[in-house]
């Protein structure tokens, strides 16, 4: 008689001798023994007893990307090795060679797709990408920075800012630095006054108004001439009596 066992050795039966070459292996309803490699071993499936290579783990990988997407790909980690193929020719000599585990594959690049900023971050300018594209874009709009004189803004096409710009050396500044600004200063002068301030551009308060006006007295026989600043600082009592020539009134 031929005994013919599961991979396991559990579940056998014995024929006669000379029959056993058509024969099959018997039903195991043993658990297979070797444990998963993938990431699954917890979750997946149990399978009954086999020769040969066990069944591939049919749950989605579900590996997280460092963006915080998770592979929607089927289960593609690393394999078991497998049991020995059912034979029943003898062995000539015991191999002393050991099945070795099948490794996985990586996880593709991210294809989920996602709304993505321009580099000067402006909104309604963002587009649809896949995650993994870490390519950046410009859009058509200005830049629209505030610059640094705190009264205007860059009209540069869109671009990527500088980060930090105080604590990076010059070779380790990110993006473009906006434009300077060589515009007049359009600051309203206090006290308020009808002149422009002469001086280009500037962050600090503009300097006291020199240009030089004229106001004729009540009568219209004589014409005063004062500064802007010292004419704009008298409350209007002090304006009437200024502007008075001392003479008799005519009117």
């Amino acid at each position: 008689m031929v005994t013919i066992s599961c991979a396991c050795g559990e579940t056998h039966f014995d024929v006669p001798c000379g029959t056993e070459m058509d024969k099959k292996p018997p039903r195991c309803l043993k658990t297979c023994g070797i444990r998963p490699l993938c990431r699954h071993e917890s979750t997946c499936k149990p399978h009954r007893c086999h020769y040969g290579a066990c069944p591939p783990c049919r749950l989605i990988c579900e590996e997280e990307y460092p963006c915080g997407h998770k592979c929607k790909l089927r289960c593609h980690g690393p394999r078991p090795p497998p049991n020995p193929e059912f034979t029943l020719k003898p062995k000539k000599k015991k191999s002393n060679h050991q099945s070795e585990s099948t490794p996985g594959s990586p996880c593709p690049p991210c294809p989920e797709l996602v709304w993505r900023s321009c580099v000067g971050q402006h909104i309604g300018a963002e587009r649809m990408m896949v995650c993994s594209d870490k390519s950046q874009f410009s859009c058509d709009n200005l830049c629209g920075n505030p610059l640094p004189c705190g009264n205007h803004y860059c009209t540069k096409t869109c671009h990527s800012l500088m980060s930090q710009p105080s604590t990076l050396s010059v070779q380790d500044k990110i993006g473009d630095s906006c434009e300077d600004c060589h515009l007049s200063c359009e600051k309203e002068r206090k006290p308020s006054c009808p002149h422009p301030c002469p001086l280009p551009c500037h962050t600090a308060e503009c300097p006291p108004c020199k240009v030089l006006v004229k106001r004729s007295c009540h009568c219209g026989s004589m014409v005063h001439v004062f500064e802007c600043i010292n004419y704009n600082c008298l409350s209007e009592k002090e304006r009437m009596a200024v502007r008075s020539c001392g003479g008799p009134c005519h009117r």
